[in-house]
């Protein structure tokens, strides 16, 4: 019988290809020291344990419209077995409290790898209170495999096995006052001296889903010393405590230590205790993980996209701008790698 749940500290190497890049991180960085929220993954042969008792194992021309696939992976009732496995993770994560609250997310084994993150393309559904409730998030978060945003996002990775797999991460949700992101590398600090801390207060999700407005600071590598960003337009976010920044980026930096490569890190501040969230290697051409050097600049570029550039925007600019001057140099005889590219996103 499969093992469908795998709790974080019973997680190994050779557990990821099963419960995914975000599931392993956690695991890994929990058996570390580190302090990540208590939780579970339930492996991707459930989802696929789900598909075949369901008659949904085909691609997904075959059963219809992505919508209706979707809708057809949250209506199908879970298998027996996959159930019941998950009922009893939920008693032993719980205790069997329907009042404790557990965040449900995606653990794809193409996510939060150094080559492409994934970040936001799969839904978190926060909250989930109760052991049904639970098993229909399970389902929801399966279901965002199947949207044009993946499957553009996922075209474009040439590398990336099948995606049609997904693991679930299954946490307690801590009672957060501050959360938000940290990056240990500044695409705009040449000599890589600061590193960047966003916050906002509550739940980060209004921060990462773009619809709150961040205070923002660089950080000093060393000094550990704030310099907040003067607000764009006038809508700077609330300031966190000194002290909670300090915090935040001492934790990324350690973060980054043990992961070996610059990392986006998520965090929440509850009560006096700071919480790790999630740790992926930052995926941007600049990095030192992608084995090159890039300087990044706003010449030309920021003359005609002053403001941070929206996904409408980007999904025109892309392909007008790097596959259209990959297209003109092949036209013109000349060689164009698949990374050739006027511009890119950090």
């Amino acid at each position: 019988m499969a093992e469908y749940v795998l709790f974080f500290e019973s997680i190994t190497e050779a557990d990821r290809p099963r419960v995914g890049g975000k599931g392993y991180t956690l695991a890994h960085l929990a058996q570390a020291g580190f302090p990540v929220p208590p939780g579970f993954c339930l492996a991707r042969d459930a989802l696929q344990r789900h598909l075949m008792a369901n008659g949904l194992d085909r691609a997904a021309g075959e059963v219809g419209t992505l919508e209706s696939l979707r809708r057809a992976v949250v209506e199908a009732p879970l298998p027996d077995d996959v159930h019941d496995a998950l009922r009893r993770a939920w008693e032993r994560l719980v205790g069997g409290d329907n009042e404790i609250a557990l965040a449900v997310r995606s653990s794809s084994p193409v996510e939060d790898g150094e080559r492409a993150s994934f970040a936001g393309q799969y839904d978190t559904l926060l909250n989930v209170q109760g052991v049904e409730s639970l098993m229909r998030a399970v389902k929801m978060c399966w279901a965002s495999l199947w949207t044009d945003r993946v499957l553009t996002y996922h075209a474009r990775q040439a590398d990336a096995p099948s995606f049609e797999a997904m693991g679930v991460v299954v946490q307690v949700m801590v009672q957060v006052g501050w959360a938000g992101v940290a990056f240990t590398l500044d695409p705009t600090d040449r000599d890589g001296h600061c590193l960047v801390i966003e916050a906002v207060p509550g739940l980060g999700e209004a921060l990462v889903s773009g619809q709150a407005s961040p205070y923002r600071c660089r950080v000093g590598r060393k000094t550990l010393r704030a310099a907040p960003d003067p607000p764009d337009d006038g809508r700077g976010g609330e300031s966190p405590p000194d002290d909670v920044i300090r915090r935040v980026a001492d934790l990324a930096l350690r973060v980054e230590e043990a992961q070996g490569t610059p990392q986006d890190v998520e965090w929440a501040w509850a009560g006096d205790r700071l919480y790790l969230l999630q740790a992926r290697p930052i995926t941007t051409p600049g990095s030192p993980s992608a084995g090159r050097t890039v300087r990044w600049t706003r010449e030309n570029v920021g003359e005609v996209v002053p403001e941070v550039v929206t996904p409408l925007t980007w999904s025109v600019m892309e392909p007008m701008g790097n596959q259209g001057v990959r297209a003109f140099l092949r036209r013109m005889g000349l060689s164009a790698p698949s990374e050739t590219a006027l511009f890119g996103r950090f």
